[in-house]
Order: structure tokens, then sequence, then C-alpha cells
């Protein structure tokens, strides 16, 4: 995964929530092998923290492939 594809997936899947459900996601799931901090820019790296991005929980779990993200 590029950096490109993990930000156009996550907002993608973020706002594809937002629209279907008019709120924002909780949970952000990543494959638990997926060290997400490499795929960030510096930036991007303040708003990771706590096991938060964006606002959303990281949640690892081994049920995502590492090309997958979702958000509920």
């Amino acid at each position: 995964m590029t950096k490109e594809k993990l930000y156009d997936s996550v907002y993608k899947l973020v706002d594809d929530y937002y629209a279907n459900n008019h709120k924002q996601p909780k949970y952000l799931f990543i494959n638990s092998d997926f060290d997400l901090t490499t795929y960030l820019d510096s930036s991007d790296l303040r708003e990771y923290f706590n096991d938060h991005f964006k606002g959303m929980m990281i949640v690892r779990t081994s049920e995502v492939t590492k090309e997958e993200l979702a958000v509920h």
C-alpha cells in the first residue's frame, strides 16, 4: 500500500460512512501487522496518537488484509 492509496482509502471510507450514516466513523480497522506510521506524512503524524487517527480509534485485526482498510 502506498501513502496515496492509504489516504484515498481512508477519506473515501469516511465520506461513504458519513453519507450513509450521517455521522463520523469511530473506528479504523487495519491489519494487525500493518504499521500505519510508515505510511503517514510527518504533518499527519500529529493526527496519530494514543491509537487514534483522524479522530478514529485504530483497531488492529487479522480479519482485515494488509491491502484493506475498514471503518465503523
